[in-house]
């Protein structure tokens, strides 16, 4: 059945798709032939939303899970979930069903339809925890403290911190203090040693948010040194800024040796003292996306790493990874990647390599010594593995970027299989085409559903480029390619085509090389 169509049909092709669940299609990038192929996602990705698990009321986003196991699609107790603004511990399988309330500061959890109890809640002052009752407390699965006193630690001991993720964001402690205190505000506050999950936060450019202020006034690095002290995590995230000259230095990691998940975030900054990863030897995922310096030579050692996210690093080769016996996933889209490992590499099930500077050539090598591994390497067949399940389209007013859900408008729905499958060719860029990226959010958007769950958000950016979020930049259709797509969407009532950039000729394109 279709909902608010008009015109259209199916061809052969899209319906033994349909039957069989898979099909092919010539590509015009680095994939010669394009696979739509229906896969249950066992494993997608740290930080995937798993909604057969988990519902959330009162916000706009989907909640996410990072696996300590760095299998993310095998939900576990100890796994940690993110709602709204707040990272929470999970008890283990059943339904969750939570409901952010009070513009996002507390969090509630009904499991398996039972009675709602507090799991989450935003902390800008001690008094706010020392008010909570004991069963409060024992319920409590995650805090994020946007400020800090020195009151906070002895607060903090009582909660039940193996189950409790403390997040703590320096640039909003900074805020609340204020000018006249900001440089009194520490990067890692004095937090129990018992503390098993940990997230940190101090963008450096947040600062400049205060009154009065122009410059960044302090090192958001400052006190890192201060977790060497914390032997009792789990769960590691730092997001920190690319502000200070001087690299990150990693040396404090050493003693961190019961890490199951670590989490990096420098966004291009360089970082020493990489080499200290190889003490952590029950790490069993590691996330450095945007790392510059990172010796992976590091990681041969770590018998128990399954998942490594190298998205956007500056490190040339993955040569050092050969042979790696437990690695199932790497995700190293975006990267300066040349080089690839050699096999035997017995677990690894996906190499998602888009946006890379490995070539064709080198991926079929791969393939012939580690022939169980799925590895994507063009932007089109990165969009068909995120779309191959779709079995509903929704196209709605408004981009990627600057949402406002409220004013938004559905433009189309489609809700046939089969026109859904013979839809999904029509989002095939041009890989040779370098244009960049545009600068604004697109319209439409494209929804593609497989069936509560959205799988996919294409943005349509002037009737010639799309934008989607497992590439490193937009993708841009040969005319002929917006041709069919302007066509089906115009047949169906959706005007998106009005403002068309034309295809650069070759001449232009070397010109603007």
């Amino acid at each position: 059945m279709s909902v608010s169509r008009r015109g259209g049909g199916i061809g052969a092709l899209a319906l033994l798709a349909v039957l069989v669940g898979s099909t092919t299609c010539k590509g015009t990038g680095r994939d010669a032939t394009v696979v739509y192929e229906c896969r249950d996602p066992a494993v997608l990705g740290a930080g995937e939303p798993i909604s057969k698990w988990l519902e959330v009321e009162g916000s706009d986003g989907e909640p996410w899970v990072t696996s300590l196991a760095g299998r993310p699609g095998e939900l576990a107790a100890g796994d940690v979930v993110h709602v709204g603004e707040l990272a929470l511990v999970l008890d283990g399988l059943g339904h969750h069903r939570y409901l952010v309330e009070d513009d996002g500061r507390r969090v509630s959890l009904s499991l398996d339809g039972g009675p709602k109890r507090l799991v989450g809640l935003v902390v800008d002052d001690a008094a706010v925890l020392a008010a909570l009752t004991d069963q409060e407390r024992r319920g409590l699965r995650g805090v994020r403290l946007a400020g800090w006193s020195d009151a906070m630690t002895a607060e903090l001991q009582r909660l039940p911190l193996e189950h409790v993720v403390v997040a703590y964001d320096r640039s909003d402690a900074m805020m609340k203090a204020g000018p006249a205190k900001m440089d009194s505000v520490p990067a890692v506050p004095p937090l129990p040693v018992e503390v098993r999950y940990l997230e940190l936060q101090a963008y450096e450019f947040a600062i400049g948010l205060l009154p009065g202020t122009e410059e960044p006034q302090t090192d958001p690095d400052q006190g890192l040194s201060a977790l060497a002290r914390l032997t009792a995590l789990r769960h590691l995230v730092i997001r920190t800024s690319n502000g200070p000259d001087a690299p990150l230095d990693l040396e404090w990691l050493r003693p961190l040796g019961s890490l199951r998940h670590l989490a990096i975030e420098t966004y291009g900054r360089m970082t020493t003292g990489s080499e200290d990863l190889a003490a952590l030897t029950s790490l069993r995922s590691l996330d450095v996306s945007g790392i510059d310096g990172l010796r992976l030579e590091s990681l041969a050692s770590l018998s128990e790493l399954r998942w490594l996210d190298l998205r956007g690093a500056k490190l040339g080769s993955l040569a050092p990874l050969s042979g790696h016996a437990s690695l199932e996933v790497i995700e190293a889209r975006g990267s300066d990647v040349a080089e690839l490992p050699s096999g035997p590499m017995p677990a690894l099930r996906d190499l998602t390599l888009v946006g890379t500077k490995v070539s064709a050539a080198d991926v079929a090598r791969f393939r012939e010594q580690v022939p169980a591994a799925r590895v994507t390497l063009g932007m089109n067949q990165a969009l068909a593995d995120s779309t191959a399940c779709a079995e509903r389209i929704r196209v709605r007013s408004g981009g990627l970027c600057h949402r406002d859900p409220g004013s938004e408008e559905t433009l189309l729905e489609v809700a046939d299989p089969a026109e859904v499958r013979a839809f999904l060719p029509l989002l095939t860029v041009n890989e040779s085409d370098q244009r960049g990226s545009c600068m604004c959010c697109g319209q439409p958007t494209i929804e593609l559903y497989r069936g509560e769950r959205l799988v996919a958000e294409i943005g349509f950016h002037h009737g010639t480029g799309l934008r989607f979020r497992g590439w490193s930049g937009d993708g841009w259709m040969s005319d002929a390619g917006a041709d069919g797509l302007c066509k089906w969407l115009e047949e169906r009532g959706v005007k998106a085509c009005e403002e068309r950039v034309q295809e650069p000729t070759s001449e232009s394109s070397q010109s603007a090389r």
